[in-house]
């Protein structure tokens, strides 16, 4: 018979040399080519998006795999971009693909990448030198249209009315316009015939894009409100997304597309379409009130719309659908300065609606002494720009009083200025009106107010000679006389207790001595240990641990799964580094599992975190389909167990 042949038999080896020996050696060096592969450096890249249209922008992520944490990819022959690093994370994990396993260990950094021009765009790859040898990134194409001039939706901006003054309120105006069908569909909504919701990008939509500038009549969550629409119909704005409820989507068996709908009633107009035909149009009106609070030229930033819309009805009587992209932009909006024609020198710079009066106190003095002026503008405006009246301008007043510097406070409503006063001479009765000028927006012009002449009554400052005051036997002077200053307020000194006895006492000169000296040790210890806090930056990171974790995770809503991931991760990672004084950059999700286990916490909590940041890194890269909501409430239980840990074991300062 035959020998029978087997991949062992095919082996030629040296005689006594057993063949067990062979397999396991030849096994050994097939283990090691493996772990050889594994450990090589790569340069992992992905774009979220491969088709956009011009003024779009797609999300670039480089994964340094086996790179090292400190990495550094180098971003050369990106000329046709413009990019902007977006974040720096590290990332861990293992996934089994086809029977496979992948470990992914290294930095991931993301970039926004924006073409400056339209067409087939070569994304170049980007490079990495380990230990003298240059590794280079996949090189991906993007497909980069130009706006296509179509007639199926068409965005128009303006504001009611151009231009306005300060505190004069302005309609700001968003209009979609779709196409409408033919029957047998010319009676249906438009925004109906699709499958996903468009998406319609509003900057000024969002109080916190809007300038500080600018206050909205009502807040966004109201104002947005009144367009909701609950048959999910329309479009979705800014990509806002219902909160998860329900046991359909805990268990994800509900809709993927969790956007809220927004559609105002619309209103159907004849229109010429690109064809110059007369059809019907929907349009759909969005109107949002803003109140400049100062003048000056805003941006309201580019409205765009993407989506798929309803084109036409094909001859099995179904509905095509086509993808449009389509912008709309305002050049600037305009907030005029109150005119120079006509403005009064009392002009205060208040713009807006307002009443004014002053008072004095007190209003019974005698020359030299001081007083305090309370000028005052309350009403609704300009307040916090409004300056001081210039009281050196009215001559009665120059006249009369010395005057300093005002200073100004706001209190809601109230604009108050204070100023010191003093009277010059015994004859006044009355402090003057004071003019206080403001432009009036309803009106549209220049107001002056005039404050009420204040009723006053002003003595003459008692004077002694110098013979009236007493003085010791041994009081030297010149012939035994005080020396008086002969001009200015300054010479009615009308009180003794304004003298003093410049005798030197060195008893009372080595006490305060002594008492300062204390005074000084004692500041100098507090400084010396507050300083020494300050400079422990340990104590000053466990100190703001939780605080700043705590921001990091409330901030990781609305966003995609790897914005989700990225920021609890780095929110955990970075709580465990600020306990453990570590250097957050390049730590491990296994590093912050060891280093929270090395501060003496429960190995389930210990052991949740560790789950978690690996959630996070799959989540990350290898697209794992787990629900961001769900990865954030886990997040926020296992934080909220956390802090109370950390807090008992006194070690967040």
């Amino acid at each position: 018979m035959p020998q029978k042949r087997t991949y062992l038999n095919l082996i030629r080896r040296p005689r006594g040399v057993p063949l067990a020996g062979i397999a396991i050696a030849t096994l050994l060096v097939m283990l090691q080519s493996l772990s050889l592969l594994a450990e090589t450096p790569q340069v992992l890249v992905e774009l979220d998006q491969t088709q956009i249209f011009v003024g779009e922008t797609v999300h670039y992520r480089v994964l340094l795999n086996n790179c090292g944490m400190q990495a550094a990819p180098e971003m050369s022959g990106f000329e046709q971009f413009d990019v902007k690093l977006v974040s720096r994370t590290r990332i861990q994990s293992t996934r089994i693909l086809n029977g496979r396993r992948l470990d992914r260990i290294g930095p991931l950094y993301e970039y926004q990448l924006t073409p400056r021009m339209a067409g087939t765009l070569t994304v170049p790859g980007p490079s990495v030198e380990i230990d003298g040898k240059t590794y280079v990134g996949q090189t991906l194409t993007l497909k980069v249209s130009d706006i296509e001039d179509q007639d199926l939706v068409r965005l128009k901006m303006s504001t009611d009315p151009e231009s306005v003054y300060p505190m004069q309120p302005i309609r700001i105006r968003l209009t979609v316009a779709v196409k409408g069908l033919p029957a047998p569909v010319s009676e249906t909504d438009p925004l109906q015939l699709r499958r996903v919701l468009p998406s319609l990008t509003i900057p000024w939509a969002d109080d916190e894009q809007l300038d500080d500038a600018l206050e909205p009549r009502e807040p966004f969550s109201r104002w947005l409100g009144q367009y909701m629409d609950q048959k999910s119909y329309g479009v979705a704005i800014n990509n806002l997304q219902k909160p998860r409820s329900g046991i359909i989507d805990l268990f994800g068996s509900g809709p993927r597309d969790r956007r809220v709908a927004f559609r105002p009633t619309p209103n159907i107009v004849i229109r010429q379409d690109g064809q110059g035909r007369r059809v019907e149009y929907w349009e759909y009106l969005f109107e949002r009130t803003v109140i400049p609070q100062r003048a000056g030229s805003f941006s309201l930033g580019t409205v765009s719309i993407k989506g798929q819309f309803a084109a036409r009805i094909n001859t099995r009587g179904n509905v095509e659908l086509e993808t449009v992209y389509a912008i709309a932009r305002l050049p600037a909006l305009i907030v005029k300065q109150p005119p120079l024609a006509g403005r009064p020198a009392t002009f205060t710079g208040a713009i807006g609606s307002f009443t004014g009066g002053a008072e004095i106190s007190p209003v019974e003095a005698r020359v030299g002494d001081p007083m305090t002026l309370t000028v005052w503008l309350r009403g609704v405006g300009t307040l916090s720009e409004t300056a001081a009246p210039d009281l050196a301008a009215n001559a009665a007043i120059a006249r009369d009083f010395k005057m300093y510097e005002a200073t100004g406070e706001t209190n809601q409503d109230t604009r108050r200025f204070t100023y010191s006063l003093r009277p010059k001479k015994d004859d006044i009765t009355q402090f003057p009106s004071i003019p206080l000028t403001y432009f009036d927006v309803n009106q549209e012009q220049y107001v002056t107010l005039q404050t009420e002449p204040i009723p006053l009554s002003i003595t003459a400052a008692t004077q002694l000679a110098s013979s009236e005051i007493a003085m010791s036997r041994h009081a030297t002077g010149r012939g035994g006389e005080i020396d008086r200053l002969t001009g200015g307020i300054n010479a009615n000194v009308t009180d003794l207790s304004q003298f003093r006895n410049d005798r030197v006492q060195p008893n009372q000169w080595f006490l305060n001595m002594g008492g300062l000296a204390g005074l000084f040790a004692a500041i100098a210890l507090v400084t010396q240990r507050l300083k020494r806090a300050r400079e422990d930056s340990g104590l000053q990171r466990r100190k703001s641990a939780l605080g700043r974790a705590r921001r990091r995770i409330e901030a990781a809503v609305d966003q995609s799964s790897r914005e989700v991931a990225d920021e609890i991760s780095g929110a955990l990672v970075g709580l465990v580094a600020d306990i453990c004084n570590l250097a957050e950059e390049g730590l491990t999700s296994a590093d912050a599992a060891s280093g929270l286990a090395s501060q003496g916490v429960a190995p389930a909590l210990v052991g949740q975190l560790k789950q978690v940041l690996e959630t996070c890194d799959a989540m990350r890269y290898a697209s794992v389909g787990t629900e961001c909501d769900a990865l954030h409430e886990q997040a926020q239980t296992l934080f909220t167990e956390l802090a109370q840990e950390l807090r008992s074991r006194k070690l967040t300062s």
